[in-house]
């Protein structure tokens, strides 16, 4: 069976939370690894967007497919393959750690977009 997710998200709303919760507020929702990969951008708030975005995906599609699963946002780490290609890997649940789950990351100036698909 196949389970989408998918989320779009205004850059600009992940950029103000940024000013608004600095570095705190970004770790209740993102990695140390997140973190650092996207304030080594030259747009760091379009990289946290798109990332926040395949969170949102990623946990559209898992609870799509396992309602009852308790998935906190930071426990999602989105990471990139040395090609760029992003992956999803879990923090602290390791009974979905090994589900057949692709994610693909797009923007434009002003929007980050995210879809998950899940094979199980």
């Amino acid at each position: 069976m196949i389970f989408v997710g998918n989320d779009i998200v205004e850059i600009d709303r992940i950029n103000t939370f940024i000013q608004n919760h600095k570095i705190k507020g970004l770790a209740h929702v993102f990695t140390q690894t997140e973190i650092q990969y996207c304030q080594s951008k030259t747009s760091p708030s379009t990289h946290f967007a798109g990332r926040f975005a395949a969170k949102e995906a990623v946990k559209k599609a898992l609870l799509s497919a396992f309602p009852d699963l308790v998935l906190p946002i930071n426990s999602i780490s989105i990471m990139n393959k040395e090609n760029g290609a992003p992956y999803v890997v879990f923090e602290h649940n390791a009974s979905i750690q090994n589900k057949s789950l692709q994610v693909s990351i797009s923007h434009s100036v002003s929007h980050a977009t995210a879809v998950a698909i899940l094979e199980i």
